[in-house]
């Protein structure tokens, strides 16, 4: 008979970069509890998207940047 553990924590983190892939990067203190060949449930809430500034040409060629975010 299997006894089913189940722990929950509730992290808000921003996605870091490595190389070409956008990543999660795991708390420290959970290192313990989340061990190569864990199996975690993972629900992603996006609460903020990431602005981005666009340099644009008007008509009479000056430069403007606008804020956009995707």
């Amino acid at each position: 008979m299997y006894t089913l553990c189940i722990m929950q924590y509730t992290i808000t983190k921003k996605i870091a970069k490595h190389g070409s892939q956008s990543i999660i990067v795991i708390p420290r203190i959970l290192e313990s509890e989340l061990k190569p060949g864990t199996i975690a449930k993972i629900t992603i809430d996006v609460l903020q998207k990431p602005k981005v500034f666009l340099d644009t040409k008007d008509q009479d060629g000056f430069f403007s940047v606008i804020e956009k975010t995707i």
